[in-house]
């Protein structure tokens, strides 16, 4: 999983942001630690307010 981790890009349209979400290290983190918590609760149950 830790692999996947590292080698994963999402592509976002650059329409919908105004920075790159995973250019600062928050960013990253915020991305990594949503992938987790779908992975482990599934994606139905997956909110932003859980994250």
């Amino acid at each position: 999983m830790e692999l996947l981790m590292q080698s994963l890009k999402i592509g976002v349209n650059e329409k919908l942001y105004i920075k790159d979400p995973e250019s600062p290290t928050l960013g990253k983190n915020n991305v990594q630690h949503s992938i987790l918590m779908i992975d482990e609760i599934e994606l139905d149950y997956f909110t932003f307010k859980k994250l």
